[in-house]
């Protein structure tokens, strides 16, 4: 379980995609933030890509997204954007396309877990986030009433913690993915200034070959330990590859 209230004498190295400085959350550290609304809270994300998701995301996301696996750990992400510093559903202040999906990478920012063993993790907060801001800002909402944490704060605590088992589920789902060899190479390109395709990323994608050659025994397994869904879900959502494109926030 995480604990909000934990005092930990150290930082965490952030290499997180868009976390700047997460640490952990410490009362006596960040007794005098708070976190500011926003109605344009996503101008954090107007410059990436791609965004990461869980597979408990895949059935909504697909409905706006292509999904792909990324990296040797077969992180799935959502592609956002066809060149490497835009995001097509994020205008520069922040507003976020109306309808479409925002994945929960994005709306628990900035917060995140980190994970001390096996049996614990802290949540951490990144400290540079432009809505962390001091308890004396109109409008803001303190993180901790004293040394305890405020009735938002155990609210975020509670989105963090259902993200973080998530994260667990999808490690286990790319593990079955190269367990049965359904994923092979691909890439996406967008065009340069010279009019010439650029590589935007390297990525993995399941193979319809790959997956219709499992025996019958395979599928059953995959439907039973719940990876099909998330399979077909992936493939679909490759048709918003042409979607992309007339996307504007």
């Amino acid at each position: 379980m995480t604990d909000p209230v934990k005092t930990l004498p150290y930082s965490i190295d952030g290499r997180l995609p868009l976390y700047v400085a997460p640490v952990p959350l410490d009362p006596a550290r960040h007794h005098d933030r708070a976190i500011v609304p926003s109605a344009t809270p996503f101008g954090f994300a107007a410059r990436t890509p791609t965004a990461r998701l869980t597979i408990d995301e895949f059935e909504r996301a697909m409905l706006d997204y292509p999904i792909v696996f990324f990296g040797p750990q077969r992180l799935p992400v959502a592609v956002m954007g066809l060149q490497p510093d835009a995001n097509l559903f994020v205008t520069e202040d922040g507003r976020f396309a109306p309808g479409a999906y925002v994945p929960g990478y994005l709306r628990r920012y900035p917060f995140v877990t980190a994970s001390l063993s096996e049996e614990e993790a802290v949540v951490c907060i990144d400290e540079q986030a432009a809505c962390v801001v001091s308890t004396e800002t109109e409008g803001a909402v303190a993180l901790y009433d004293d040394t305890e944490p405020s009735a938002m704060l155990r609210d975020i605590v509670t989105l963090v913690e259902a993200y973080a088992a998530a994260e667990v589920r999808t490690e286990a789902f790319g593990a079955v993915l190269d367990e049965y060899d359904l994923l092979e190479p691909r890439q996406a390109h967008f065009t340069g200034d010279d009019g010439m395709p650029q590589l935007l990323l390297d990525y993995a994608a399941v193979s319809r070959g790959k997956l219709a050659a499992l025996s019958p025994e395979q599928l059953a397994a995959l439907r039973d330990n719940g990876a099909l869904p998330a399979i077909y879900a992936h493939l679909f959502s490759a048709a918003n590859w042409d979607k992309l494109p007339i996307w504007s926030a």
